[in-house]
């Protein structure tokens, strides 16, 4: 398979990856690990302004987690 094949069929991938991210966020737009593999895809494609987006959610989402940890008297490791 020559390297053109190779990143048409990986290409193809990231767009079901793209599209199966998306919609997993439309359910569950809490889920960080799902914006930090989607910020990763997009950065890859070129796409940066949403890749830090996405990035920005995940961190977020973080110090959500964080906040909500500390408050109850769980000390992250």
């Amino acid at each position: 398979m020559s390297t053109k094949n190779l990143s048409l069929v990986v290409g193809s991938y990231d767009d079901d990856a793209v599209a199966a991210l998306q919609r997993t966020l439309y359910l569950d737009h809490h889920f960080v690990m799902a914006h930090v593999t989607l910020a990763n895809l997009l950065r890859r494609r070129g796409r940066h302004t949403s890749a830090c987006k996405h990035y920005r959610n995940a961190l977020e989402l973080l110090a959500q987690l964080d906040a909500a940890a500390s408050a109850v008297g769980v000390e992250g490791g």
